[in-house]
């Protein structure tokens, strides 16, 4: 039997496209941390809670976060805390457990916002714009790849710079 892999997302004719495209052995999960009854803690806990029995040995968990875990933004507060939240899992669930380690598992909306807020995020990125999802998308591939073999429980921000400054 091939290696299971699972895949989560919030529109789930993406989710299959996705899962039909990877082919065998695939689990596809439908979720919205957005929604209040998926929402980002609790909705990112039991995701992860649930999934681990299906992790097989060298897989990945990518936690995607936010710059917000860590710089304080206007109106964002609680978007930020539940970010930080999922900042702080990544680095509990790297030791949480022998099992995990033992298995070698890796642990690491803007266009909901109003242009406005969009502008304000902007104008304080120093590279002058917001990520593109497949900005986004590779540094994901890159931590489930075996590129990635030796990172586990590290931030990587992909943010122009963001959270840099």
């Amino acid at each position: 039997m091939g290696k299971l892999k699972g895949r989560t997302g919030r529109r789930q004719r993406e989710l299959d496209e996705t899962v039909k495209t990877i082919g065998d052995n695939v689990a596809g999960i439908q979720g919205d941390v957005a929604n209040m009854a998926d929402l980002n803690v609790k909705g990112t806990f039991f995701t992860v809670q649930k999934a681990l029995p299906l992790l097989v040995e060298g897989g990945s968990v990518i936690l995607i976060g936010s710059v917000a875990s860590v710089k304080g933004t206007s109106s964002l507060g609680v978007y930020g805390a539940t970010k930080a939240a999922l900042r702080s899992f990544a680095r509990t669930w790297t030791t949480w457990t022998t099992d995990l380690k033992e298995r070698r598992v890796r642990t690491p909306l803007s266009d909901r916002q109003s242009p406005d807020a969009t502008a304000r995020i902007v104008s304080t990125v120093p590279m002058g714009r917001m990520g593109e999802p497949d900005e986004i998308a590779r540094a994901a591939l890159f931590l489930a790849s075996d590129d990635s073999s030796f990172v586990t429980g590290n931030e990587l921000f992909a943010a122009g710079g963001r959270g840099q400054v």
